[in-house]
């Protein structure tokens, strides 16, 4: 189950979008204005954002632009009843995961969520991965993170060994 944040200011679309989305098993919080939504970002993590284009005040690529400023790995799903192919690039171009426009299939709006929400747990994942890996080199001396730094070259053992000025012994255990 995912968590999706979904805005639009039709009710009847926003009802409509909650209904498809929870029918999949995701827990949705539905809101009509983007300025709430980014109050709510600020407070608690999405796995999804999905987003109307054409809102009052602040409209979708505006919302989209603020999301990404805030620094946060979340896939955003911009959709629109009046969509074109430059709006649809401007959106690509700004980081938005897709461009649905109205009216949708519910199968196909249904597919690009779950591609979104795939890539997004592997965007997880990475960072996830990066902090384990980072936490691990911070711990290394600095001995070992030269002798990495090295490996990482392509260098051999002998050659480590040759450009530190230890053994190619040495360079093994530190390696290790």
């Amino acid at each position: 189950m995912a968590k999706i944040l979904l805005i639009d200011d039709e009710a009847s679309i926003r009802a409509a979008l909650k209904e498809i989305l929870e029918y999949e098993s995701h827990e949705v919080t539905a809101l009509d204005q983007a300025e709430a939504a980014l109050k709510m970002l600020n407070e608690q993590s999405f796995d999804l954002i999905m987003s109307d284009i054409k809102m009052p005040r602040m409209d979708g690529l505006d919302f989209l632009a603020r999301v990404k400023s805030l620094d946060i790995e979340t896939p955003v799903v911009l959709i629109t009843g009046h969509g074109s192919v430059e709006t649809a690039v401007d959106a690509l171009k700004k980081g938005a995961f897709d461009f649905v426009e109205k009216p949708f299939s519910d199968n196909h709006l249904v597919d690009r969520i779950e591609e979104a929400l795939k890539a997004s747990a592997q965007a997880l994942q990475l960072k996830l991965s990066k902090k384990i890996l980072s936490a691990a080199i911070s711990e290394l001396t600095h001995r070992e993170s030269s002798v990495m730094h090295l490996i990482a070259q392509g260098l051999t053992n002998k050659e480590i060994a040759n450009q530190l000025d230890i053994s190619v012994r040495t360079v093994e255990v530190h390696r290790a």
